[in-house]
Order: structure tokens, then C-alpha cells, then sequence
């Protein structure tokens, strides 16, 4: 027992402990979500669907107005996934179901309004 309580105790000076810098990416290397070249689909009154990172495996979409208990649906197949679409500002959504074509809706499942 007195052996482990010695073992346990180190000098101080030792601290902190020096290790090696982690290599890290450069700003050039890091993929930041964009919108630059923008590919929206749009009802014009309820909300924006941009496609643009499609094939990267996202699709970014906002509200044109402030809404409440709107959702979006993005399915593939007999997979469905639903997110709240909250906000007017574009926020990123995966589309993580492989490859192939995906539905993507968007309404108030309360009123049973999807575009």
C-alpha cells in the first residue's frame, strides 16, 4: 500500500508534460458548407432548398419566414429521416442513405401541407 502512495506522487516540475505538435489542416484544406453557387429550389412562399452540396452529402435549406412546426423530410428508397426546420438562415441536412435519387418534402405535418 505505502509502495503505490509513493508511485503516485510525481515532481511538479516535470508539468506540464511536453508533447509534440499535432499536425493540423490548413484553411485551404478544410471543406467549409458555402453557398457561392447556389442550386435553390423554392414554393417562393414557404422555404429554400439548396442543392448544391448534393453530391458531397448535404442539402442546406431555410425558411423564407419565420414559421413554426415545419419539417423537412429527406427519404431514399423506404428510409425516411425528419428534421425541424426552424430558422431563415441555411442550415446543412445529411443525405447519408448511399447513393441514388432522394425526396425531399417540406410542410407542416399538422396541416398536412408538404411541397
Amino acid at each position: 500500500m505505502a509502495f503505490c502512495l509513493l508511485c503516485g506522487c510525481q515532481d511538479s516540475t516535470k508539468y506540464p508534460t511536453k508533447c509534440e505538435e499535432s499536425p493540423s489542416q490548413t484553411e485551404a484544406e478544410v471543406l467549409w458548407p458555402g453557398q457561392e453557387e447556389l442550386s435553390v429550389l423554392s414554393d417562393g412562399s414557404l422555404a429554400e432548398v439548396d442543392l448544391t452540396h448534393a453530391n458531397d452529402g448535404y442539402i442546406c435549406a431555410r425558411l423564407l419566414q419565420e414559421t413554426s412546426g415545419i419539417k423537412l423530410q429527406i427519404s431514399k428508397d423506404d428510409k425516411k429521416y425528419n428534421y425541424d426546420l426552424k430558422t431563415t438562415e441555411f442550415k446543412p441536412f445529411p443525405m447519408n442513405m448511399d447513393n441514388g435519387s432522394y425526396t425531399i418534402k417540406i410542410g407542416n405535418p399538422q396541416l398536412d401541407r408538404v411541397d
